[in-house]
């Protein structure tokens, strides 16, 4: 026993001594690791396929350069988690790209100068192609969009895991959507070395015909249930979609009366039940309400089509939810001051009533009652006062998750005080002031993946306008334009985007004439670059722009990303603005082309473009530079 006792002392004892030797050699590197060391060298050994570039652009460790020496850009350090980020992102480049049997090691070592040296061994293996994806199954009607999905797996692709997860999923998706949520999908990978290829096969279980059950809203403090249930795009019985389901949340949030939305399963099975499927399940909706009174302050400076600087302060207050039933009412009072060499005074004030109806008779088509009233500012400068009331009635429908029509009707009554009558028609063309009533109409189809940095997609718009006529004012004329863009990637990551726009307005017989402010105005950051803004086209005697009647324009932009948040682009624009379409002619449109810097901010671009007139017709040679937010289109 006491021989047992001293062997088994003996043991701990050496064990002990071999963890605290192995400690003793690990501490001084982990001592090193957390001073955060430069780094001076990165090694990359074992890489055939991909650059030694490659590799290092996708790693977080980065070799010190001519910038960090200068200390003009922060130094690069090695860190504790540097190890587990250089792996991921190089084990994810290997194995997305078909080397799915590759070895990658990362060892740090210890320069003369107590800067690391950062060492990559790969150890690529063989990479494998895609020769065949298939299902084994039976389709049915589903034959066509699995077989869509399959593309994405095209013949002599690398074999990509991740891809071929993504594939199983989608093809869930399709089944998830046409009333099979409880779709097994699953993959296999048949390997042949000796030609290095791959077949990706699926197969399929569509599981139980499922519909939705009832839906349940959970508990409710300022909206009647039947408020939000309205949105939803499905009824009980409805054969089950995932689609239908993304819609319900988003149409429910959209209303504008919760912070937070959550349609789920009422009963989801548990694990231990996961096996018995529920084909009529019931769904939990939970939403974050938001309190329906409110009231703010908004503030803001801009530009005035007449001053350099004008400042807004406004006051808003209403309900978003009247009686629980989405009902909205709106108060609002603006001023606008002007900003000028120490001058401040007010420039306009406005008053504005809205009411909104979201439901029109039980349709899903909101209503939307606008009432302004513009007392009127009498300057120093100014010895008469304008004073305007407006009335506004506007209708949307969708009619489709990307496709909206809407409508309505604007009436105006402006009263000039304060100026002979004999002067006041005079007055009314010299400030470009006139009494508008009109019946607008809008189409407008929208499939872009960003609003802001839009990168695939389309976005198009067609504006029609009737004014006057049976409605009274001042002027009755037809304003009709419309507008299409596109966007796509081509060659990694070049977004080629284009546009084409037209426009035209005309008068009627008993009166031709169109204000100037409701013509079209060309030229500058957003249409024509290289130009100043509103240059071109018809103008005055006094060589001031006067508006076309007719507007042609397209763009042609290529857009890529350069480095950090900055992207770069090279564009073509082209068109013209007449008084007249019997002027347009091809060979008078205007060309400019140029290049432009963008930075990629949270509230859109900020670029700067740089255009050069190309072909100019009758106005100068030479070129312009532009500073504009979001892009031009």
């Amino acid at each position: 026993m006491i021989r047992r006792s001293c062997l088994t002392c003996i043991f701990l004892f050496l064990l002990i001594s071999g963890v605290s030797s192995v400690c003793a050699e690990r501490d001084p590197q982990l001592k090193w690791l957390g001073k955060k060391p430069l780094i001076s060298k990165v090694e990359v050994n074992g890489n055939e396929y991909f650059s030694d570039g490659k590799v290092k652009s996708l790693m977080r460790s980065q070799e010190n350069g001519f910038w960090q020496s200068l200390r003009l850009s922060e130094r690069h350090r090695l860190r504790k988690d540097s190890k587990r980020y250089d792996m991921a992102a190089l084990q994810y480049l290997y194995l997305t790209n078909g080397f799915v049997d590759s070895k990658i090691e990362e060892e740090f070592v210890v320069a003369e100068d107590s800067s690391a040296i950062v060492k990559i061994t790969v150890v690529e293996g063989k990479r494998y192609l895609i020769r065949s994806s298939t299902t084994y199954s039976d389709l049915g009607s589903f034959g066509e969009a699995v077989a869509h999905q399959l593309r994405q797996l095209r013949q002599g692709d690398p074999l990509n895991p991740r891809r071929i997860e993504q594939v199983a999923f989608d093809i869930k998706t399709v089944y998830a959507n046409s009333g099979y949520p409880y779709a097994d999908v699953r993959d296999s990978v048949s390997v042949d070395s000796e030609v290095d290829s791959a077949d990706v096969t699926f197969f399929i279980e569509r599981g139980p015909l499922t519909v939705f059950g009832d839906v349940h809203v959970d508990s409710l403090e300022f909206t009647k249930p039947s408020t939000f249930t309205r949105e939803l795009v499905f009824k009980p019985g409805d054969v089950y979609s995932r689609q239908m389901i993304i819609d319900s949340r988003q149409r429910v949030y959209s209303t504008g009366l919760a912070s937070y939305v959550d349609l789920t399963v009422k009963n989801a099975p548990s694990s231990d039940t996961s096996s018995i499927h529920d084909v009529r399940p019931d769904f939990l909706l939970k939403v974050r309400e938001r309190k329906p009174r409110y009231a703010k302050i908004k503030t803001g400076a801009g530009e005035d089509d007449e001053q350099d600087l004008v400042w807004d302060l406004g006051l808003e207050f209403g309900n978003r939810n009247i009686s629980g039933r989405g009902r909205q009412v709106r108060f609002g009072l603006v001023s606008s001051f002007l900003v000028f060499a120490g001058d401040w005074r007010i420039l306009k004030e406005r008053f504005e009533f809205e009411y909104s109806e979201p439901w029109l008779l039980k349709i899903r088509m909101p209503l939307h009652l606008t009432f302004g009233v513009e007392p009127g500012v009498r300057s120093e400068t100014q010895r008469y006062r304008i004073s305007r009331i407006d009335l506004g009635l506007t209708t949307a429908r969708e009619l489709s998750r990307s496709t909206v029509v809407s409508g309505g009707i604007e009436y105006e009554q402006v009263k000039i005080t304060g100026i002979p009558a004999d002067e006041l028609d005079d007055l009314k063309k010299e400030e470009g002031i006139s009494v508008q009533r009109k019946v607008l109409f809008l189409l407008e189809r929208d499939t872009r993946n960003n609003l802001l940095l839009p990168i695939r997609g389309s976005y198009a718009r067609l504006d029609a306008e009737y004014v006057g006529g049976f409605l009274g004012g001042d002027n009755s004329f037809v304003k009709l334009q419309g507008n299409v863009s596109r966007y796509q990637n081509f060659y990694g990551s070049n977004i080629y985007a284009w546009q084409y726009r037209i426009g035209w307005v005309l008068g009627t017989a008993s009166d031709p004439y169109v204000p100037t402010t409701d013509r079209f105005y060309f030229g500058g950051g957003k249409s024509l670059r290289g130009y100043v803004s509103s240059s071109v086209g018809p103008a005055t005697a006094e060589g001031e722009p006067a508006g076309g009647r007719v507007l042609i324009q397209t763009n042609q932009e290529v857009r890529r990303p350069l480095f950090w948040n900055f992207w770069g682009s090279t564009f073509i624009d082209a068109g013209n603005n007449y008084e007249d379409f019997k002027y347009f002619k091809l060979d008078n449109l205007l060309v400019s082309g140029g290049v432009g810097l963008q930075y990629i901010s949270p509230v859109g671009p900020i670029r700067l473009d740089y255009g050069h007139r190309l072909i100019h017709g009758g106005y100068p040679p030479g070129g312009r530079f532009h500073f504009s937010i979001l892009y031009a289109f």
